[in-house]
């Protein structure tokens, strides 16, 4: 029996017609992930414990005019305590 017409080529290209519509409709845009701080989080910064959030621009215009007037000490120790805090830190 001998059919005529048929191509391995036709068939091939309506294949990949209809997996490019397949996924072009499956096809769902990435969403990025986002973060939005309400006003009054943002004013909850007072509040916290911990001393970097504390009145942060007034700390730094005491330090500033201390080392214009010559004033300003740096406690060595304190700072060789501060790096080897962090460094333990960064070890766990």
């Amino acid at each position: 029996m001998k059919i005529n017409g048929t191509s391995g080529v036709k068939s091939i290209k309506d294949y990949n017609n209809n997996t490019e519509v397949f996924y072009k409709k499956k096809k769902i845009e990435k969403a990025e992930d986002s973060i939005q701080i309400s006003t009054i989080g943002k004013n909850l910064t007072i509040y916290s414990v911990e001393e970097k959030f504390i009145n942060s621009n007034d700390r730094v215009c005491k330090i500033k005019k201390q080392i214009e007037e010559g004033n300003y000490r740096i406690d060595s120790k304190s700072i060789a305590k501060k790096i080897l805090e962090s460094m333990k830190e960064k070890s766990l």
